[in-house]
């Protein structure tokens, strides 16, 4: 709650306002009932701007100045698809990163239209307990690139079509339940084995395909602008019967 507060502090800047907008696990975690939600460990955001190191050093320091004023220290660095913040209160507690998506000037060019009609189908919704909004990526554009990287990683590991089970039929209290354990089980492996990279690809698919199931029973998706996004990438185009069925299952709206 701290660090998507603190990312507030972007609106209040005319040079950085409207250019973010959350992502992945957490963005996900913000439609479902709280008893549905599963652990993450970082905030990400998708960013409508190019920028180096120095551009996000300036960018971010509204974030980290907000941070600092509430006990957090911070550390910036980045990697070759982000840039993070570690924000730490605790020793005891470890770290909580937030993280920008990082493209140069060209990278952005290739993108910049998919990321404005992405946020311009964007949700604002309220921080808990508080007056404080956010953005957050629209439950569709939440879901296909999960499905791709679900679909790439059961052409690689056909084994993984045993998930399949908890598709068929609403993923009611039980099957939640189950495949809540099985992915906190998976994440205990990764944890230990770190090498294992097939171990890790499962944990993923496993959690992606929790999450976009949940997205659609619970969330619900337009359905146009779900076929629109879907469009959008080759990847998702079925190569196989077992690529059909998947889809299916996980996405019967486009079936």
């Amino acid at each position: 709650k701290d660090a998507l507060a603190a990312t507030s502090a972007l609106e209040k800047n005319s040079k950085t306002a409207n250019t973010c907008f959350t992502v992945g696990g957490f963005a996900t975690q913000s439609y479902l009932a709280r008893e549905d939600r599963r652990e993450t460990a970082d905030l990400d955001f998708a960013v409508l701007l190019p920028m180096d190191y120095d551009d996000f050093r300036d960018y971010s320091t509204s974030i980290r100045n907000t941070l600092n004023k509430l006990g957090y220290q911070c550390e910036m660095k980045k990697s070759s698809n982000n840039y993070k913040i570690f924000m730490q209160k605790d020793p005891s507690e470890g770290t909580f990163t937030v993280e920008f998506a990082r493209r140069n000037e060209q990278n952005m060019a290739r993108h910049i239209e998919r990321l404005n009609e992405e946020f311009a189908n964007t949700r604002q919704k309220m921080i808990e307990g508080t007056n404080i909004t956010y953005r957050v990526s629209s439950p569709e554009d939440i879901a296909i690139p999960k499905l791709v990287r679900c679909l790439s990683s059961l052409r690689r590991n056909p084994s993984f079509s045993e998930y399949f089970n908890f598709l068929e039929g609403n993923l009611d209290t039980a099957k939640k339940a189950e495949l809540k354990k099985t992915i906190a089980d998976l994440r205990e492996d990764a944890a230990v084995d770190l090498g294992d990279a097939t171990l890790s690809e499962e944990l993923r698919f496993a959690s992606d395909l929790y999450d976009v199931r949940l997205l659609s029973q619970t969330a619900g998706f337009n359905v146009p602008y779900l076929e629109k996004s879907s469009s959008r990438w080759d990847n998702l185009v079925p190569k196989n019967a077992m690529d059909n069925y998947f889809l299916s299952l996980v996405l019967p709206q486009l079936s």
